[in-house]
């Protein structure tokens, strides 16, 4: 029987597992378990995404080009596919370190 595999984004609480938030002139950067096979967002014109070298692991970084706007994202590993919806925050507040780091990790059910 196949197993099903969870993914969670640390530290968003697991109710809030479906949406990542941006900082329009902050770069993000996105951890995730495996091995990164294909990356995508739905809209290049509002985020451009660079995927990390092997060396450095399973990541990309994500840096918006727009000041706000709202997309997908898509990340294919060798331990499965994750789907989150990106949301760039326009300017305002200044976002602290942990608001610009997210681990995905596989966890089972």
């Amino acid at each position: 029987m196949m197993a099903l595999i969870l993914f969670v984004l640390i530290p968003l609480p697991v109710f809030a597992l479906d949406r990542v938030q941006l900082f329009h002139g902050y770069v993000s950067k996105v951890h995730c378990a495996g091995r990164l096979l294909v990356s995508a967002v739905g809209n290049d014109a509002l985020v451009r995404l660079e995927a990390l070298p092997r060396e450095l692991g399973c990541g990309i970084l994500l840096k918006p080009v727009a000041s706000s706007g709202a997309s997908n994202l898509i990340l294919e590993t060798s331990a499965g596919t994750v789907s989150v919806l990106i949301e760039i925050q326009p300017g305002g507040r200044t976002p602290k370190a942990t608001d610009l780091e997210f681990e995905l990790k596989a966890v089972a059910p």
